[in-house]
């Protein structure tokens, strides 16, 4: 009977504080992360991107071990953005893919398409606060270029 005492007890020191813990920093049953929502501006060379990505990626060692789960990804269409992302710092990977010409009659939709060949790459940072944030512009330059293309 000691023992069991024992081992409620051992839990009830440390077991209950850590189920606690966990239940309380694994968010709500909607799966919010407390992520903040993000949009702004991709150019190359002082002109829209018509077509890339954006991913957003903590820079945080604690998040970088659940990095799948936090990093945010938003499409590059006509110079814009927007994603939902954690507050904090993070990298920033830029895409610039180049304009997809149109899928055949029947396979697939515009939306579903890739984005053709590579054009640009850019790692840049930016930190998210706790607020919206409409206007985190980013300007990538002939030296981000890939090759000869354009």
């Amino acid at each position: 009977m000691q023992i069991l005492a024992r081992k409620f007890k051992a839990f009830a020191v440390w077991g209950l504080p850590l189920v606690a813990g966990l239940a309380l920093g694994c968010g709500g049953s909607d799966g919010d992360t407390g992520s903040i929502a993000v949009s702004g501006g991709v150019t190359l060379e002082g002109e829209p991107v018509k077509n890339g990505v954006v991913v957003f990626t903590p820079a945080s060692t604690e998040l970088r071990l659940s990095a799948t789960a936090l990093t945010a990804r938003g499409q590059i269409q006509d110079g814009k953005y927007s994603l939902n992302a954690v507050p904090g710092e993070h990298r920033v990977d830029i895409v610039v893919f180049s304009t997809t010409p149109a899928a055949p009659e029947g396979i697939g939709s515009p939306g579903e398409q890739s984005g053709g060949e590579t054009v640009a790459r850019a790692i840049k940072s930016a930190t998210v606060g706790n607020e919206d944030m409409p206007d985190v512009n980013f300007e990538l330059t002939a030296t981000d270029r890939v090759g000869d293309t354009f």
